[in-house]
């Protein structure tokens, strides 16, 4: 049943988030491109399904948390991390954002010790 509804969701992701994370104008010029539509919808569509199986992984941990005490390690946060921006669709541009950072912040270690 988990997988059925994590499927039907993220399809429904893949198919909608080109309307929902996409410019209007963007949209426009790419209406007839259907490479690009493709594209997105795999994209959309494998990124719910990371966060989906994350939560997946994850559910015994939440089992745990009910029957004893919940695992506080920081591979458990790192997960319902990625589970959470995978679901709700903002796990490419926030894995994105962390590259960035972490360039910004090389960028500037080496030009202190310039």
């Amino acid at each position: 049943m988990f997988w059925l509804v994590a499927l039907a969701f993220s399809a429904f992701h893949g198919r909608k988030a080109v309307q929902i994370f996409v410019n209007e104008d963007v949209r426009k010029a790419r209406k007839d491109d259907w490479a690009w539509h493709l594209h997105q919808f795999w994209l959309k569509l494998l990124r719910s399904v990371v966060g989906w199986a994350a939560l997946w992984l994850l559910l015994p941990a939440l089992e745990d948390c009910f029957i004893t005490e919940c695992p506080s390690d920081v591979a458990h946060y790192v997960g319902w991390f990625i589970s959470f921006v995978g679901v709700t669709g903002y796990l490419p541009m926030t894995l994105i954002g962390i590259a960035s950072s972490f360039d910004q912040l090389i960028d500037a270690i080496v030009a202190r010790i310039k």
